[in-house]
């Protein structure tokens, strides 16, 4: 009689221990499709600097920063070929995160770094791909000519700062071999950007 029930126990056991393991085994799997969420979201006002007519709001997501190994692709790639040949490595590196415009504009952030100061004052430089074009930014017209690639934010300790959208041309090389932008007379400027909650 013990004997009996004992084995009509492990009997239903088995199937039920089957099933905790695949509902375990499963749910990793669904968490892991859900859409990625930004690691960080920073919204902007932009400004044309050849008109100042033209503006728009921007939204940035950020979802990894690149690593020192992605900066230094880029830099080989300027060296030994010029802006063209960093456009192509760009294309080789996986998205990082997306900007946006309200006119409808969108690109894929192919490259971002963060410098933080040990004041807590942070300098973010983005890369887009492809490159964009002023209308397209500001008023959603498509264009084959972008030569808009580069931004630059600069934020307090508090979130909040100012920033620039520049153009491909910009890219250099600083003292240290490492890829930099010149944003000195930028053609866009973000006079307000903030840390999104």
């Amino acid at each position: 009689m013990t004997s009996t029930m004992g084995d009509s126990t492990h009997i239903v056991a088995v199937p039920f221990l089957l099933a905790v393991s695949l509902y375990l085994i499963a749910v990793p799997i669904r968490l892991s499709a859900q859409p990625t969420v930004p690691f960080e979201r920073f919204a902007a006002a932009a400004v044309s600097r050849t008109d100042p007519q033209m503006r728009t709001s921007l939204e940035v997501d950020v979802e990894r920063w690149s690593d020192d190994a992605e900066g230094e692709q880029l830099a080989a790639a300027l060296r030994n070929g010029g802006i063209d040949a960093v456009l192509n490595e760009l294309k080789r590196h996986r998205a990082v995160g997306q900007i946006r415009s309200i006119s409808g504009m969108a690109r894929s952030i192919r490259y971002a770094r963060d410098t933080m100061s040990t004041t807590g004052a942070r300098y973010l430089l983005l890369f887009a791909d492809p490159p964009f074009a002023e209308r397209e930014f500001f008023e959603g017209i498509n264009t084959s000519n972008g030569t808009l690639l580069a931004i630059a934010i600069w934020l307090g300790a508090n979130g909040t700062g100012e920033g620039q959208v520049t153009l491909m041309g910009r890219i250099g090389i600083n003292s240290s071999g490492s890829i930099t932008v010149d944003f000195r007379d930028p053609p866009v400027v973000l006079p307000s950007i903030g840390r999104q909650p």
